[in-house]
């Protein structure tokens, strides 16, 4: 089976969630005999067995992202119609270029829902390219939903989503959990109390929140040590809101991480933290996971599917209780080491990118003879 996987980018070039989610994919469906031709913005390296690349140009529109996504789709499209495909995966609103030409079966991933992410951004004081952005990506999203021969959700909680927003027909609908490369990150052996933050520096993703939390934490644990790594606009922001906390040398701001040193980064801590305001998935919560960390998050994306409260972590409601939880998590040493045994066990037992090849070729035989 030969197909043509369109997104955006990959982690070579781009660390994202959808980014690396479409990276692992791939690699798992071609050590499964799936040949993979990847569509994207990027270059032409070797990637290994069974994958290629194909780079796709894109033109920016000043202030407005949403003007790259749909060069980019229509240019992949065009570019993807070239070869001998038995269908294409396309991923979000970067399909949208393919549901208006669409000749093979398609099939379409969607990480969460464009329109959550847009009502999320309203409530986080947005900038107008932000909700310029989503509006019209939403709509891209929309369509590419009406013209996919089946849609894959990557959590039962996104399955709900779905059908409630955009009410489309449940039959075309199919659940594949993602997955995270257990292989790649390790339990971590950290004795200290350190704080982990991975993602990008966007409002959504609540960092406000975590450093508001950690002016109590810190208050009470003197101790205690918060890593920020990722960039983004809101990354002035934030570090404005560390300084006005008085949170000094608590809280440090990594910046960029380079893709090759994040397992290192994961086992340099006690415990993870996603706080944000919405995800699709939250694939940096399984990072944590696989990385033998207690986890801690709001009610978001696949969060209360894979946090057993008290066992693993737990699924927070407020900034007090994040503070709180922290503080239980980080007082208590043999707790800890328990709720990070517990999140590893997890993720080697329901969530490897092996199990998501499996599911996502599952769906692509009911498409494919």
């Amino acid at each position: 089976m030969r197909v043509g996987m369109i997104s955006r980018t990959i982690p070579l070039f781009d660390r994202g969630g959808i980014q690396t989610h479409v990276y692992n994919l791939s690699k798992a469906l071609a050590r499964q005999g799936v040949e993979v031709d990847l569509f994207i913005i990027g270059k032409k390296v070797d990637i290994g067995k069974n994958l290629t690349i194909h780079p796709i140009k894109a033109f920016g529109f000043p202030r407005l992202t949403a003007g790259l996504y749909a060069t980019f789709t229509l240019n992949a499209a065009r570019h993807a119609k070239r070869y001998d495909l038995d269908l294409i995966h396309g991923h979000s609103m970067y399909a949208t270029g393919y549901a208006l030409m669409k000749k093979k079966p398609f099939v379409l991933t969607l990480h969460g829902t464009q329109l959550s992410e847009l009502r999320a951004t309203l409530e986080t004081r947005p900038r107008a390219n932000h909700v310029m952005t989503d509006t019209i990506t939403t709509l891209m999203e929309k369509y590419s939903i009406s013209k996919a021969d089946r849609v894959i959700v990557t959590c039962k909680h996104n399955f709900e989503e779905v059908i409630d927003q955009y009410n489309i027909d449940e039959e075309k609908m199919r659940v594949v959990y993602q997955g995270v490369d257990v292989e790649r990150f390790t339990p971590s052996k950290c004795e200290g109390k350190t704080v982990l933050f991975v993602g990008r520096l966007h409002q959504r993703k609540g960092v406000d929140r975590l450093l508001r939390a950690f002016k109590k934490v810190v208050k009470e644990e003197p101790e205690a040590k918060l890593l920020i790594a990722g960039r983004g606009e809101g990354e002035q922001e934030y570090k404005a809101l560390a300084k006005k906390l008085a949170l000094g040398a608590s809280v440090k701001f990594l910046g960029h991480f380079p893709e090759e040193e994040l397992p290192g980064l994961y086992s340099s801590a006690s415990l993870f933290v996603m706080p944000s305001y919405y995800e699709g998935f939250g694939l940096v919560l399984l990072e944590g996971m696989a990385s033998g960390l207690p986890v801690l998050a709001f009610d978001t994306g696949v969060v209360p599917e894979i946090i057993e409260n008290g066992r693993n972590g737990f699924m927070v409601e407020d900034d007090n209780d994040l503070a709180d939880r922290v503080l239980e998590i980080l007082a208590d040493e043999q707790k800890r080491k328990a709720m990070g045994k517990r999140s590893r066990a997890i993720v080697e037992e329901k969530l490897t990118w092996d199990r998501t090849a499996k599911g996502t070729i599952e769906v692509y035989k009911e498409l494919v003879e």
